[in-house]
């Protein structure tokens, strides 16, 4: 590890003790070749978050915290950011500052650091800084349907410089990015037309896979009739090319489907059948593909306090131009307040868990968190007025408070299956800035996950 990431650690592990909240998570993959941790500490006016494991092979660890200053919101340490104007957009790894701000009709934002590579996991991430690096972003919405964005960064000696345009009348929305992308050029064009019962896309679109590069023109039809839709597209690329032909249909509890697909590489009929019954989710599959008929199945079982999945897919990669069979199992189960969640693909497995603490400490006109446990669950998201989820939101259940996680997430634990009365409680929030209810319900009741709104204010 490089000597910045131990002084980001100090810096996100030694701020105020007030924390309310911490979120530990822990695990191993042999899918990413990975295991590793991370905490998030819930602080009345920071977030932080510390992570660090092994990366195939590799001691990687990360380190941040998030706060609101005037208006504007701060994240200084290791932050992945992904800056995108239209079709296009780059990822980068960073270790610095990241400063942005949102409006009703514009959003801005500015970074300036060391920038590298990202070992992401579902239960840790870790960033290993190699260059300088430093860019923004702006995009802003007019009057009359009329949109503008931005994007212009440097990460080493790759050079990015892209500006987007779109117009949006009624039924028909177009958009035009071009420029320079990672120090190539390229341009990517979408018109879309949406009707009731039927829409039409053209575009062009330039896909990026493992240093492999797909220039794609598509052009697409949809038809939807009550419960039957039709659709059909066409696709040409610098690897392949390909057409498809399709409808689907759903009567009560079944769903039927259907897809004829043609490449160079042959013809390939996907058919797929799926039953919805209470909390099972049951779907049948035929493929046939160059002469070769393989049927498969799957299934979906979900309850308050565990869900499991079996499919078997066929997916199609541009790259390659062939089908490829696909198996994922996954299983999520919670004990009490901790979440444990394992899955393969392919034979290849993930296994983690997450698990809230309450500190119990309180700042001087807070309330006291406590954990409670039972066989119902009560869950929902908090998201903000541009629907981005908020980190750290409090919400009053009942008599219980609980926060938001990073994807804006809440659980609470009842004994009883009866409804509970629910608010939002800013003075709480462990999310940066100031807040203010926008959009709750009145109660929350178990098994039927909710969604809440709330807005920030300026400073």
């Amino acid at each position: 590890m490089k000597l910045g990431l131990p002084i980001l650690l100090l810096l996100s592990i030694t701020g105020p003790v007030f924390g309310q909240t911490l979120q530990v998570e822990g695990g191993a993959s042999s899918l990413y070749q990975a295991s590793g941790a991370s905490v998030v500490l819930y602080e009345p006016r920071f977030t932080s978050t510390v992570g660090m494991g092994i990366d195939q092979g590799r001691l990687v660890g990360s380190a941040a915290t998030q706060f609101d200053f005037k208006g504007w919101t701060v994240n200084a340490g290791d932050k992945q950011i992904f800056f995108s104007s239209g079709a296009a957009g780059i990822g980068i790894a960073s270790r610095g500052f990241l400063v942005s701000r949102k409006s009703k009709n514009s959003e801005v934002a500015f970074f300036v650091g060391a920038v590298g590579r990202a070992s992401t996991t579902p239960f840790f991430t870790g960033t290993q800084a190699l260059h300088f690096g430093t860019g923004f972003t702006y995009k802003h919405a007019f009057t009359r349907g009329f949109a503008f964005g931005t994007v212009a960064a440097a990460a080493g000696n790759l050079h990015t410089s892209t500006e987007e345009l779109s117009y949006k009348w009624r039924a028909l929305s177009l958009s035009e990015t071009a420029g320079l992308l990672e120090n190539k050029a390229f341009a990517n064009g979408q018109a879309q037309i949406q009707f009731r019962h039927f829409g039409g896309a053209v575009s062009r679109t330039n896909y990026v896979f493992q240093n492999q590069n797909a220039a794609v023109t598509n052009e697409g039809f949809a038809a939807l009739f009550g419960p039957i839709d039709l659709h059909a597209s066409a696709f040409q690329s610098n690897h392949t090319t390909g057409e498809t032909l399709g409808a689907g249909a759903r009567f009560g509890f079944v769903s039927i489907r259907g897809d004829q697909f043609w490449s160079r590489q042959g013809r390939t009929f996907a058919g797929s059948i799926s039953e919805h019954l209470g909390r099972f989710r049951l779907s049948q599959y035929v493929n046939r593909s160059n002469g070769q008929t393989t049927f498969s199945a799957g299934g979906q079982f979900q309850s308050n306090w565990l869900s499991a999945s079996l499919d078997h897919t066929m997916l199609y990669s541009i790259f390659t131009g062939s089908f490829q069979q696909t198996t994922v199992v996954t299983l999520s189960f919670r004990v009490h307040d901790a979440a444990v969640n394992l899955g393969t693909v392919n034979g290849k497995w993930t296994a983690y868990g997450s698990q809230y603490i309450q500190t119990g400490l309180a700042i001087s006109g807070e309330l006291q968190h406590s954990v409670r446990s039972g066989k119902y669950l009560i869950s929902g998201t908090v998201v903000d007025e541009h629907g981005d989820p908020v980190e750290g939101a409090a919400l009053v259940i009942g008599r219980e408070v609980v926060y938001t996680d990073s994807q804006g997430r809440f659980a609470l634990r009842t004994t009883k299956s009866k409804p509970l009365s629910i608010h939002l409680d800013p003075p709480e929030f462990a999310a940066p800035g100031k807040w203010i209810p926008a959009d709750c319900p009145e109660t929350a009741t178990p098994g039927a996950p909710i969604t809440v709104k709330a807005r920030r204010q300026p400073s």
